[in-house]
């Protein structure tokens, strides 16, 4: 159940990477830390443009200085602060994401990223080696796994409501996803995702597709389940 009651003494001290202006993401990201008063956006890297992430982060109300150029620039600005950063949120192009989140760990920060986490078992160990050793935790936007509907249906399941579980049918869709962004940004392109789509039998963290997923990520995807639905059926005739 979501009360609404504060689960921290005073807001926790957060800055964002990435998230900039236009970006559906970072919205959401600020939304929901801001609500409740959790978190306090004080600091940020929002644009790869520098001058661009320094007008939108003031516009928000973010302190010009605080406004860096690069996430580097951001933690180690921050680092030497006495109300320097406690955590970030990663909102950036998916082949950056553990690279940033590595980063952010060395210099003593929670971190919150977008999916996916990384893109092998090799760089999901070191993320992990590198929380546990610095006692941080790494979280990742699964939002859904905490949605009301979902803590429902996981409910019933383990009460033996629904009988045994043969198979679980879920369907996610945006209506900004009828435009082709991904031919203008690199990090969701077709290669990347064919790339991704490799690297997922055998990573850690299984990540989604990229949150602008190209035609043809979605072709492959919906091709598979077909496959999958024609062997099944054919094994019950």
């Amino acid at each position: 159940m979501i009360i609404g009651e504060p689960h921290t003494e005073k807001p926790i001290r957060w800055a964002m990477v990435g998230g900039g202006r236009g970006s559906q993401i970072g919205y959401v990201h600020r939304s929901a830390a801001l609500r409740d008063r959790a978190f306090d956006l004080i600091a940020g890297a929002f644009d790869i443009d520098a001058k661009r992430g320094r007008d939108f982060g003031v516009e928000l109300g973010v302190a010009a200085d605080r406004c860096y150029p690069n996430y580097g620039a951001l933690f180690a600005g921050e680092a030497a602060r006495p109300d320097g950063i406690q955590a970030v949120s990663i909102a950036t192009p998916n082949n950056t994401h553990f690279e940033i989140a590595k980063a952010a760990l060395a210099h003593g920060l929670h971190v919150v990223c977008e999916k996916p986490l990384c893109f092998t078992v090799t760089e999901a160990e070191a993320l992990q080696r590198l929380a546990g050793e610095s006692g941080k935790v790494v979280g990742v936007t699964y939002g859904y796994a905490g949605h009301q509907m979902i803590e429902q249906a996981r409910a019933m399941v383990a009460a033996g409501q629904l009988g045994d579980i043969r198979l679980v049918n879920m369907q996610f869709a945006h209506g900004f996803h009828n435009e082709a962004v991904e031919e203008k940004n690199p990090s969701t392109g077709p290669a990347t995702c064919s790339a991704t789509s490799a690297r997922t039998r055998s990573i850690l963290l299984r990540p989604s597709l990229p949150s602008s997923r190209s035609s043809g990520c979605s072709a492959r995807a919906r091709a598979s389940s077909r496959a999958v639905r024609r062997s099944r059926t054919m094994r019950s005739h």
